[in-house]
C-alpha cells in the first residue's frame, strides 16, 4: 500500500486535489513519490493514458 502521501503534508495536499481515478492509479501502480513534482507528473502520465 501506498505511503507516501500520508508521509509528506506538502504531497498529500496535492495528491488530495486529483481526480479518484488519478488516484486510484498512482496507488495501484505502486510508484515511490517523494516530492511533489514527482507527482504531478506521474499524474500527468496517467491522465495523458486515460
Amino acid at each position: 500500500m501506498a505511503t507516501f502521501f500520508n508521509d509528506n503534508a506538502e504531497i498529500r495536499s496535492e495528491f488530495e486535489k486529483l481526480p479518484i481515478a488519478v488516484k486510484n492509479a498512482i496507488i495501484e501502480s505502486g510508484v515511490e513519490i517523494t516530492s511533489v513534482e514527482q507527482l504531478k507528473k506521474a499524474a500527468r502520465s496517467i491522465r495523458e493514458t486515460m
